[in-house]
């Protein structure tokens, strides 16, 4: 039960960091192209 737990928090930990990461990507590719 309680490994689960930490399972759980690693995954949306790691799926945070992966969506700020294409967010950061986007950001710049998009101040690239209209800037």
């Amino acid at each position: 039960m309680n490994g689960k737990k930490v399972i759980i928090i690693l995954l949306s930990i790691s799926l945070l960091g992966v969506v700020t990461y294409f967010g950061i990507a986007y950001g710049l590719l998009w101040f690239i192209f209209n800037g």
